[in-house]
């Protein structure tokens, strides 16, 4: 009897034993410093919606940032300051100058089940945060504004930015949005599924990068008070509103006429601002 009270709780213990090995982390995560684009000096900033950049614009949104997150601010290094895009996602797999796209985490490769505890959505921070100065709104946002589908349009929409007396900005929230590193391993040590597979491989390689966090803007709006009237032919063509560009990027802003001097500028929808990657290694 003794001998199989002792037996019992031994294949017990040597399951248990056996089972934590096979769920031992077979990769790691390290931060990485990304390239900085200095954009002080830059006219045309279209280009680098989704770039690492420094400059003003960084400087300004640092303390956006700094004044509405307070206790979820990501400090110094854990947040790169992207401008405002909606061009890289989290859980993107990119490269160190955040050119190329190789992998997205979605349902396509991971289960619903997978996605709600890789995934975690923060909730919206309010923030009521107004400044007013005769700031360039372009450079600011890092990303030329312009209405695709219209040319004169886009001309007269720039003249008139540049005309600018005083710019108001607001932010009504923010959002932190994270990737939980040790439940993304856990999925991906499933070898049979093919997605997967190729996901981890793309991770591993050298030079490759995953998005592991990211801030999002929720209600930015911009009021442009102009030097002079706003032309007549501009007033018309903006008297229902319409939708502009933010650069290259996805993100948009609606632009409607206020008074005869002002333009007001608000997002269409979320966009993202800072964002944190890291590199994969296998152990």
């Amino acid at each position: 009897m003794k001998k199989k009270h002792f037996l019992f709780p031994s294949v017990v213990l040597i399951s248990l034993l056996l089972s934590n090995c096979s769920q031992k982390a077979d990769m790691k995560f390290s931060d990485v410093d990304l390239p900085q684009i200095d954009t002080t000096a830059v006219e045309d900033t279209s280009a680098l919606a989704a770039k690492n950049v420094s400059g003003y614009a960084a400087k300004y949104w640092g303390k956006v940032m700094k004044h509405c997150m307070q206790s979820l601010l990501l400090q110094k290094k854990d947040a790169d300051y992207l401008g405002p895009s909606n061009s890289l996602g989290l859980g993107t797999v990119t490269d160190e100058n955040l050119d190329i796209t190789y992998r997205v985490i979605d349902e396509n490769i991971f289960s619903k089940e997978e996605l709600a505890k890789i995934i975690r959505l923060g909730k919206p921070t309010s923030c009521q945060y107004e400044i007013s100065s005769n700031v360039d709104v372009e450079a600011m946002m890092n990303a030329k504004i312009s209405v695709k589908s219209d040319d004169d349009l886009s001309l007269g929409l720039g003249t008139a930015i540049k005309n600018r007396k005083k710019v108001s900005f607001n932010v009504e929230s923010w959002q932190k949005d994270e990737l939980i590193a040790g439940d993304l391993m856990d999925a991906l040590r499933d070898e049979t599924n093919p997605q997967k597979k190729a996901f981890k491989e793309d991770l591993l390689k050298k030079g490759r990068i995953i998005m592991t966090r990211l801030i999002r803007v929720k209600g930015f709006s911009a009021d442009i008070e102009l030097g002079n009237d706003i032309s007549a032919d501009l007033q018309a063509k903006l008297s229902s509103g319409a939708i502009a560009n933010l650069g290259s990027g996805d993100a948009t802003v609606k632009v409607s006429v206020i008074n005869s001097k002002t333009i007001r500028l608000k997002s269409s929808d979320d966009f993202f601002i800072f964002g944190k990657f890291v590199k994969a290694e296998k152990l």
